[in-house]
């Protein structure tokens, strides 16, 4: 995907579920800070469902919810990232 949208070599660290237990597990968040030396006060996790805030919350990070047009009903529904 990322070569296909030319973005190869755009990103410090990527993180999948290939690699690391799946969310809401911290790992990936985790990992991503042990390779670029991020301090979890210092990094907000964005993005698109409430697995994402809950990944976040359970590194220790600052969630951010930036919903797209399939998760936008779940986040209206109560299950975002205020609950």
């Amino acid at each position: 995907m990322l070569k296909l949208h030319d973005l190869e070599g755009r990103f410090v660290t990527i993180q999948t579920a290939d690699t690391s237990p799946s969310k809401p597990h911290p790992d990936m968040v985790l990992r991503a800070m042990g390779e670029t030396g991020a301090e979890p006060l210092r990094t907000v996790m964005i993005g698109d469902t409430s697995f994402d805030m809950e990944m976040a919350r359970a590194a220790g990070v600052s969630p951010s919810a930036c919903p797209g047009a399939i998760t936008r009903l779940t986040f209206c529904m109560g299950r975002g990232p205020m609950r």
